[in-house]
């Protein structure tokens, strides 16, 4: 009599929802597929062992991603979307850029670090409405007023405080 006993990998439907697609640069739905490690006796699933890997597809662009993903940016991913907002800053404050990101529900502490990346280690403000730009920027986008010379980028320069616009 032959018994065959073992593992198999079974996909099964996960949950869906939105995330943040970096290769569309937006919010789109995804599906995920969960990757099921099952123990199977004469070749029938018994039961599953534990999830092996999760798959993501963006509903946007049809791309897959591992489950990761849900849980923030690679490094990979981090270096493409600073690209991304080192063009930005040429057409746009830092926080503008920065509310965008968070409209797109990009985690605050990849925000810090893209947009530090990015800006660097200087920065420029408008005197009138304190704005911040990035050092090759002359004049705010905003008031059209003159920016000030480069500054050593502090902290604040690229904090969430931009989320309460400063009076004066």
């Amino acid at each position: 009599m032959l018994v065959c006993v073992g593992n198999t990998y079974v996909h099964k439907n996960g949950p869906s929802g939105r995330f943040w697609c970096y290769t569309c640069i937006a919010e789109h739905e995804y599906h995920r597929i969960d990757v099921h490690d099952m123990f199977h006796f004469c070749f029938i699933p018994l039961y599953s062992q534990g999830i092996v890997q999760s798959i993501i597809t963006c509903h946007g662009c049809g791309n897959l991603f591992d489950g990761a993903v849900l849980r923030g940016m690679t490094d990979e991913q981090l270096a493409q979307t600073r690209q991304l907002i080192g063009t930005w800053l040429s057409e746009k404050s830092v926080e503008h850029i920065q509310k965008l990101l968070t409209d797109w529900r990009v985690p605050d502490h990849q925000i810090k670090r893209l947009v530090g990346l990015a800006l660097g280690d200087a920065v420029r403000k408008c005197p009138r409405c304190a704005l911040s730009y990035h050092p090759s920027m002359e004049h705010c986008l905003e008031c059209r007023g003159a920016l000030s010379q480069p500054q050593a980028a502090e902290n604040k320069a690229w904090d969430m405080s931009f989320l309460v616009k400063p009076k004066g």
